[in-house]
């Protein structure tokens, strides 16, 4: 509902036109009555979708061990996690502000 939102509703998309009302069944009127906004939300939702998959394809390894210790032991603390990144060279760990730390 996100990308229809931001297409249709709050002028955010590709255009600035409001196309329909907040609400979530006037949102999903608009999108069957309106192929091209169906066309921009689509568009948006594929582009995001890649996005998302470099980035996990990106850490691959790392997620792999994360998810290895997460199958063996069922749970994992903060701070087995913390010592799990911390191991892996190509995460950067970042603080709260977005700048990178050493540590956690």
């Amino acid at each position: 509902m996100t990308a229809l939102q931001v297409e249709a509703a709050y002028g955010l998309g590709a255009g600035f036109t409001f196309l329909s009302g907040a609400s979530e069944e006037e949102l999903l009127v608009t999108l069957h009555m309106n192929g091209g906004l169906q066309a921009r939300v689509e568009n948006v939702l594929s582009a995001e979708f890649r996005r998302a998959k470099a980035l996990v394809e990106g850490m691959r390894p790392e997620l792999e061990n994360i998810s290895a210790a997460l199958l063996r032991d069922r749970r994992l603390s903060a701070e087995t996690v913390e010592d799990l990144i911390s191991r892996q060279p190509r995460l950067k760990l970042r603080d709260g502000s977005g700048s990178e730390t050493t540590a956690l």
